[in-house]
């Protein structure tokens, strides 16, 4: 199993107990009535980018065409921007997101955006290294 699967593979499932984590915590400031605390929104895209997404792209980097004998995965620098940028922004958003002054603080918002065009980034970076190996027979 190449490098980058296992990489993203392991990531996903750390991902994966995260969310549920935060998802149990979202229960707790709710029984507590903490009103100005909710990370479900945080869970929830920590399930989906970081669980589902990068164990879509681990397995997807392991079971896609061979791009050429020399390089049969494509280019590796692309896929460790991909996972780099995808999981700072992950981090990023974890550690915003939840602030309860979010909308009200400027350095919050600036830290949302960064994260963003970071997972944006990461992302793309996967999708070109993938559309080298699809190729027309």
């Amino acid at each position: 199993m190449p490098f980058y699967t296992r990489l993203f593979v392991k990531t996903s499932l750390a991902y994966a107990v995260l969310a549920a984590a935060l998802l149990a915590l979202t229960d707790l400031a709710s029984l507590m009535r903490w009103s100005n605390f909710s990370p479900y929104q945080t869970a929830l895209h920590l399930f989906l980018v970081g669980w589902v997404l990068q164990l879509i792209i681990g397995i997807a980097y392991w079971m896609f065409p061979k791009y050429t004998q020399a390089r049969p995965r494509g280019y590796d620098g692309l896929m460790a921007l991909a996972y780099g940028a995808l999981n700072v922004g992950l981090i990023l958003r974890l550690v915003v997101e939840p602030i309860p002054t979010f909308w009200v603080e400027s350095w919050a918002r600036t830290v949302f955006v960064v994260s963003s065009v970071a997972q944006w980034v990461g992302l793309l970076a996967f999708v070109v290294n993938m559309s080298l190996r699809i190729k027309v027979k």
